[in-house]
């Protein structure tokens, strides 16, 4: 795909040719890097929430923003609007991470498409587990840690005793305002763009439903 992906690329006009290759190879080499710093924190327990939301960024956002930023370069946008697009797609691409994160834990099986919970087992540093960690008591944190260790454990209890922390630490509460505010800012780029509002329609709507998206 990879491969097919640039010889679509390459007949491109050589007007932008140089800048949509130069735009797409900086972006494959960003996806590398958040894919390394998601195998770095496997072993780590001080990801701090900055460091998770640069390497979501790298690894889901920019792509999305890349595709949207060289379809706006072959149509002739105007730079302004072009970065605007750009800064849709990361926005868009940081939501749809924190919601895949809060789904996995508070999502329904069936509408999903997976298992809930599967972060948990895995112990994946997600937003919430990150977020736990940081804001739990002595008490909250000692649990976590101890689930986080063990190698022998029940699924079915493991999920629960995690997801009963992040409820008493209001973690559904907090990752659902950060997706907000995510969105909101991926829809004032919309708003800024100086092309008919109509023609918005399907980028409008697909960040409307994302917003409300249950798999």
């Amino acid at each position: 795909m990879l491969i097919a992906a640039y010889q679509l690329m390459g007949e491109t006009d050589n007007d932008h040719l140089k800048e949509i290759m130069a735009l797409f190879t900086q972006t494959a080499l960003e996806i590398c890097g958040g894919q390394q710093y998601d195998m770095e924190f496997e072993s780590r327990m001080d990801v701090t929430e900055e460091e998770y939301i640069e390497m979501i960024r790298l690894k889901t956002a920019v792509l999305l923003a890349c595709a949207l930023k060289i379809g706006a370069i072959i149509g002739g946008a105007s730079a302004e609007d072009t970065e605007n697009l750009y800064s849709y797609g990361i926005n868009i691409g940081l939501a749809f991470q924190l919601q895949d994160d809060l789904l996995d834990v508070y999502g329904d099986t069936k509408t999903f498409g997976k298992n809930i919970g599967g972060d948990i087992l895995c112990n994946k540093k997600t937003f919430l587990l990150i977020n736990a960690l940081k804001l739990a008591d002595k008490r909250q944190k000692e649990l976590l840690k101890s689930w986080i260790e063990n190698t022998e454990f029940e699924p079915a209890e493991k999920i629960k005793a995690v997801t009963s922390i992040y409820n008493e630490l209001s973690l559904k509460r907090i990752t659902e305002e950060r997706i907000e505010r995510y969105y909101d800012a991926a829809n004032r780029n919309l708003e800024a763009l100086n092309v008919d509002k109509e023609r918005l329609s399907i980028l409008k709507s697909t960040c409307d439903k994302l917003m409300h998206r249950e798999s």
